[in-house]
């Protein structure tokens, strides 16, 4: 099959052929129909050297780029299904009421942002699992006049708010390759502590 591959360091990546991957467990194989780039992609491709690449960031090369990827279900199976933004758009929001309606034996996720908007965007679509994000680089942070005192009060009161509706949420950290490590920790047992959320495969709570 085709990849896209980050094979040098600062150098562009290069169309190449690659096996067709077997997927393990709790793994599934998509043939891809659709495939976007990303900012964190051409950050990599630019920016990063042995040297310089972040302590979490734990790849080597070659490595193959493009996570925003859209396509079907080969072969493989899943516990987990994310099924999009809600928020985003009336189409956005269709597709996840489609996902969640298709008699998946996979539990079906909703995805927002650290928002009550969001957050009730998910509950209107009827899913009973999001995943809950926010930014916690200083590139992140600058970008959106955010400070990390805001963030870290951002995620326990929006963290509480999804557990006092009843979801089953994970939380994950926005642009954590970039972030300064100890906020990183600090924004999670923030969230663990004060969220009252407990740690399973990857950080979640449930009612």
């Amino acid at each position: 099959m085709k990849a896209f591959q980050f094979k040098e360091w600062l150098t562009p990546a290069e169309l190449v052929d690659v096996p067709v991957p077997e997927p393990g467990p709790d793994e599934v194989l998509i043939r891809i129909g659709g495939a976007g780039v990303c900012h964190s992609d051409l950050h990599v491709m630019h920016s990063w050297t042995p040297q310089t690449r972040p302590e979490v960031a734990l790849w080597s090369l070659p490595f193959t780029l493009g996570h925003e990827n859209a396509g079907w279900i080969e072969s493989g199976d899943t516990e987990d299904v994310e099924a999009g933004m809600p928020v985003v758009s009336k189409e956005d929001k269709e597709a996840a009421e489609l996902i969640l309606k298709a008699g998946l034996k996979a539990e079906v996720w909703g995805f927002c942002r650290a928002v009550r908007g969001d957050i009730d965007a998910c509950l209107d679509v009827g899913v009973k699992h999001i995943i809950c994000e926010i930014a916690t680089s200083p590139y992140k942070m600058k970008a959106y006049n955010y400070t990390p005192e805001w963030i870290l009060e951002k995620v326990v009161e929006n963290l509480q708010y999804a557990k006092s509706r009843g979801l089953y949420t994970a939380f994950f950290a926005v642009d954590a390759t970039r972030a300064d490590l100890r906020f990183l920790e600090s924004i999670y047992r923030k969230a663990v502590e004060e969220g009252k959320i407990t740690i399973e495969r990857f950080i979640k709570f449930k009612n």
